[in-house]
C-alpha cells in the first residue's frame, strides 16, 4: 500500500516555498482542505499534483504549463513523498519514497523537466538516492528540432551509475535512446518506457536464465544491480501504477466543461471492465452514441452512484434513457443513450440540472473510492463550487470519520472549518516563502471557523493569513469607477476644509 505523505512546491506560480502534509484521521482517512483568500496559492497545489501525475505517467506536461514557473527563478520544483507498506511482500522494505522534479519553460510554453530524482528511506535506515538525473544542456530551443542533438545526461550516484552504463554496450545504447525519446516528447526520463527497457536489458546482461549472476560480472556491477536497478525498477512500477490507478486530479477546467455541456463523469470499475477510463466525457446537450463497452460502463456507474446520490440529495437519482442500437463511425455497434435527471418522479434532461448537482454527480464515484479504498488519492479544486454548505459539511464529516482514502481539496466555504478536525485543514499565508500553515493554539473545544476569522481580522498566528482589505476603500473604488473625472469624496472634503 502507498499513500501520499506530503507535497512540496518551490517557485510554483506565487508559491516561493510551501509544503502540505497529509495527516490521517482516526479512521485512516487523509483529508486536507486548503483555505485562503483568492490568489493565495490554493490552486497551485492542485496544479502541482497534475504535473507530478503527468510525469509519473510518462506524458508531456499540459498546454501553457510553462506559466507555472514563478518570478523568483527560471525553474520550479515539486517534491512528493509517499509512505509505503507491503511492496514486494515486505512491509518494511521502504518506509518512504520521494520523487522530485525541477522544470523550466520551453519555447512552446510547456514545462520541460530539467532534473528528477527518486530517493528511498528504509524503516530503520538512512535516506538514499537511487537515481538523480539531469539532462545535458540542449542546443538552443529556437533551433530546428531536426538539427537538435541530445547529449548524454548526468547520473548520480556517479560511481554506481558509471558501472551500470559501462557494463553492457546494448544497455548503454538503450539508455541513450531513452534520453532522446523523453527529450523529444517533453516527458519524464525516469518514467519513460525506454528507460525501463534499458534497465531490463542491463538485468539480462547480468543474470542468466536461472536468475544467477553470469560468470565474470564484477562485484561493483552486482552491487549496482541489487542496490540500485532492482529497487528502482520496483519503485518506478509502483509510482506509475499509483498515478494511473489511484490518483485523480480534478481541476476547475473539467468543472467548467459542464457549461459547454460536457460532463467528465468519474467511472466505476467492475470485474468485467478492468482498466476502463477513469473519466467518461459525455456530451449532455442531447443523446450520445457510445460503444457497447462504454455503454455498459456508464450503466454500471449510474447504478453504483445512485445510492449515494439519493443520500446526498433526497428524492434525486440518475436514469439512462436507452434510444436503441446505432452503428458508430468505426462501423461497430453501439448504443444511443441520454442521461436524465429524476427528482420526485419528474424526469428532465440532466443538462437542466444545477451546477452543484452536476459537480456532485461528476465526482461521486471518486468519493466512493475515497470512502472505501485506502490507496485512493483524489485532488479537487473548488470542491464547494455550487454545493450547499450544509451538505458540504456533512459530506466531509462522513469522509473524515469513516473514510479510508485521501482527499485533498481547495474551497472557500468555511463550513468545513466547523466539521473537520483541525489537522485536516491547511491555510495559505501572505508570506510566499512559507505559503501553507496549520493553526497553532487550537483546542478541540474551539470553533476553528471563529479562530480563522479572528486571525484574518486580528492576526495572532506566526504568519498572516490575509492581505487586509478596507471596506471603505472598496466603496470608494466602486464610486470612482462610475464617476470618472469627478472629484472623489476625499477631494471634496479637502475642498470644504480648504
Amino acid at each position: 500500500m502507498m499513500r501520499v505523505e506530503s507535497i512540496e512546491l518551490k517557485n510554483f506560480k506565487n508559491v516561493e516555498a510551501g509544503r502540505v502534509d497529509i495527516l490521517d484521521t482516526q479512521s485512516g482517512a487523509g483529508i486536507v482542505g486548503i483555505y485562503g483568500q483568492n490568489g493565495s496559492g490554493k490552486t497551485s497545489v492542485v496544479d502541482a499534483f497534475d504535473c507530478i501525475q503527468r510525469a509519473m505517467l510518462g506524458v508531456e506536461q499540459a498546454d501553457n504549463s510553462g506559466d507555472y514557473v514563478g518570478a523568483s527563478g527560471d525553474e520550479l520544483g515539486v517534491t512528493i513523498r509517499f509512505v509505503t507498506a507491503g511492496m514486494s511482500g515486505n512491509p518494511e522494505e521502504y518506509a518512504e519514497i520521494q520523487y522530485e522534479m525541477r522544470c523550466r519553460t520551453d519555447k512552446n510554453n510547456r514545462l520541460r523537466i530539467t532534473s528528477e530524482a527518486i530517493r528511498i528511506k528504509p524503516e530503520d535506515g538512512q535516506k538514499r538516492t537511487l537515481i538523480e538525473y539531469k539532462p545535458a544542456r540542449q542546443d538552443d530551443d529556437s533551433s530546428d528540432d531536426a538539427q537538435r542533438r541530445v547529449r548524454a545526461g548526468e547520473y548520480a550516484p556517479k560511481a554506481r551509475w558509471k558501472s551500470i552504463l559501462a557494463f553492457d554496450e546494448d544497455a548503454r545504447l538503450l539508455f541513450t535512446l531513452a534520453e532522446g525519446a523523453s527529450y523529444a516528447q517533453g516527458a519524464s526520463f525516469l518514467f519513460a518506457h525506454e528507460f525501463s527497457s534499458a534497465m531490463g536489458r542491463f538485468q539480462k546482461a547480468c543474470l542468466g536464465s536461472s536468475g544467477q549472476f553470469r560468470p565474470g560480472v564484477p562485484a561493483t556491477v552486482r552491487e549496482a544491480l541489487e542496490k540500485t536497478v532492482h529497487p528502482l525498477s520496483r519503485v518506478i512500477a509502483t509510482l506509475s501504477y499509483f498515478a494511473l490507478k489511484n490518483l485523480r486530479v480534478i481541476s476547475t477546467v473539467s468543472t467548467l466543461a459542464v457549461s459547454a455541456n460536457v460532463l467528465h463523469l468519474s467511472t466505476v470499475e467492475d470485474e468485467r471492465h478492468k482498466g476502463i477510463p477513469r473519466f467518461l466525457p459525455l456530451d449532455i446537450s442531447g443523446p450520445v452514441d457510445l460503444s457497447v463497452q462504454d455503454s455498459e460502463v456508464l450503466s454500471h456507474t449510474v447504478d453504483t452512484i445512485n445510492g449515494v446520490l439519493r443520500a446526498l440529495v433526497p428524492g434525486y437519482e440518475l436514469r439512462l434513457r436507452d434510444l436503441g442500437s446505432v452503428v458508430l463511425n468505426a462501423g461497430n455497434e453501439g448504443r444511443r443513450l441520454e442521461l436524465m435527471s429524476v427528482r420526485d418522479g419528474v424526469e428532465l434532461p440532466f443538462r437542466r440540472e444545477s451546477e452543484g448537482i452536476q459537480k456532485i454527480t461528476a465526482i461521486t464515484a471518486l468519493l466512493i473510492d475515497v470512502y472505501n479504498n485506502p490507496e485512493s488519492c483524489v485532488v479537487v479544486d473548488e470542491l464547494d463550487s455550487g454545493v450547499f454548505e450544509f451538505l458540504l459539511g456533512e459530506l466531509l464529516e462522513v469522509l473524515s470519520s469513516r473514510g479510508k482514502g485521501q482527499l485533498i481539496f481547495t474551497a472557500h466555504n468555511l463550513r468545513a472549518l466547523e466539521t473537520l478536525p483541525a489537522k485536516c485543514l491547511v491555510f495559505t499565508t501572505t508570506n510566499p516563502k512559507k505559503r501553507f500553515v496549520r493553526f497553532k493554539g487550537h483546542r478541540p473545544s474551539n470553533n476553528l471557523r471563529d479562530q480563522y476569522l479572528r486571525a484574518i481580522n486580528l492576526g495572532g498566528q506566526d504568519e498572516n493569513v490575509y492581505e487586509q482589505t478596507d471596506r471603505f476603500e472598496i466603496d470608494s473604488a466602486f464610486y470612482r469607477a462610475g464617476h470618472k473625472g469627478e472629484p472623489s469624496f476625499d477631494e471634496l472634503l479637502a475642498q470644504v476644509k480648504g
